[in-house]
């Protein structure tokens, strides 16, 4: 059986980092519940390891 590779391309991303752009999602978020008086629906995606971008 042939093993399949993935190379991993970017930064690698820390805690805190990930700490802050959880709560920019969340500003943005009360932002926009303040400002149009709507249900809202935010996705985001739950990416494993260290790097979160690949080709």
């Amino acid at each position: 059986m042939k093993e399949t590779v993935i190379r991993l391309a970017g930064p690698q991303v820390e805690v805190p980092d990930m700490l802050l752009a959880r709560d920019g999602r969340a500003a943005a978020q009360k932002k926009l519940l303040e400002r149009y008086h709507r249900p809202l629906l935010f996705f985001t995606q739950n990416i494993p390891g260290p790097v979160k971008t690949s080709a």
